[in-house]
């Protein structure tokens, strides 16, 4: 038993305890405990060929863990690894079907999620947003299914997202033995890069910069655009920050159907872990969209018939939507006729 015990929930505050070294499932999270001297824990990760799956370690109190997804025989190109930081993230279009094996290490409480969707570019199954914290180094590999820049779509690059106050003082390391690195930082929502680096040799590139706003920025992972190697395997740290950086939202408990006497209302609840602020967005699913109301909890309008409700989670760090809802009259019971 490599693992003190696993607790595998499904959307709720409340699981069952399994045994270690259980699978986990798209849309599947799992709470477990790292003891003190235990080397590390495994989960295996089932999916199918061609899935965008994200999997992220959110730490309950406050020890370091270290995740890492350890390289099936046959993957190409090997999946991203991460070390360090208090908790982390790997997202990954999987190149066939089967289990995937995430190693953790460290020691104390921790969540593990894992989402799967539908890869986000068909012809660039590499291009996926990664997420890296402060003190925490990603290790992976340019090919030429990596993004692509709209002047240049010869020339690819890994995206790394990273939240940070304004003023902050951010340092970013790239090493590559395989083709010459680059690093460029941009604002995450808007245009073009605000710092970008001249590289310190054929193998490292180094980036000091002053965060010029609080919020989310992208660290492109790229060559020199005057090498003729583009591609290949590359280490980047990014440390000497004031803020450690923050995971996207995870939802814990989601509202859950519910049916009410017609004419009274009824209370939707809904928690999320994540970093930073967080705001709760209600809105209305029963026609377009519509923004209705903020807070953990939500009243709704007197039921008088069925309604759809929704909830988003807004952080520094991203986004989480909650599943559609349903609020219902109860059965049999009709508006009172009038006299």
């Amino acid at each position: 038993m490599r693992l003190a015990l696993i607790a595998i929930c499904a959307g709720t505050l409340f699981c069952s305890v399994v045994a270690a070294d259980e699978s986990i499932a798209c849309g599947q999270s799992i709470r477990g405990t790292l003891a003190a001297g235990t080397p590390f824990g495994t989960l295996r990760l089932s999916g199918a060929a061609g899935q965008y799956v994200q999997a992220i370690v959110y730490p309950s109190d406050s020890p370091r863990l270290d995740i890492a997804l350890v390289p099936q025989a046959g993957d190409a190109p090997p999946p991203p690894l991460v070390t360090g930081g208090k908790g982390g993230a790997v997202a990954f279009v999987l190149p066939s079907s089967g289990p995937r094996t995430l190693e953790l290490t460290g020691s104390g409480d921790y969540l593990v999620a894992l989402t799967c969707h539908a890869a986000p570019y068909a012809d660039l199954p590499e291009c996926v947003d990664q997420t890296i914290l402060c003190d925490q180094t990603a290790d992976w590999v340019l090919t030429t299914k990596s993004c692509a820049f709209d002047d240049n779509p010869s020339r690819r690059y890994a995206a790394y997202m990273f939240s940070g106050n304004a003023g902050d003082i951010v340092s970013a390391d790239l090493e590559s033995a395989d083709f010459p690195p680059r690093l460029g930082i941009y604002r995450a929502r808007a245009g073009g890069p605000f710092a970008a680096s001249d590289s310190i040799s054929a193998t490292r590139d180094q980036l000091i910069v002053a965060l010029p706003d609080t919020g989310l920025y992208l660290i492109a992972v790229t060559s020199r655009r005057d090498s003729t190697v583009r591609t290949g395997r590359f280490k980047l740290t990014v440390h000497d920050c004031a803020s450690p950086g923050c995971l996207p939202p995870l939802f814990i408990e989601e509202p859950a159907d519910v049916v009410v006497p017609y004419g009274t209302s009824a209370t939707l609840t809904a928690t999320a872990i994540g970093g930073g602020s967080m705001r709760y967005i209600w809105s209305d699913r029963s026609n377009l969209p519509a923004p209705i109301a903020e807070g953990r909890q939500f009243k709704t309008p007197r039921v008088t018939g069925t309604q759809s409700y929704g909830v988003t989670v807004v952080t520094p760090c991203g986004t989480a939507e909650s599943r559609v809802v349903t609020v219902s009259p109860l059965k049999g019971h009709r508006r009172p006729a009038r006299h």
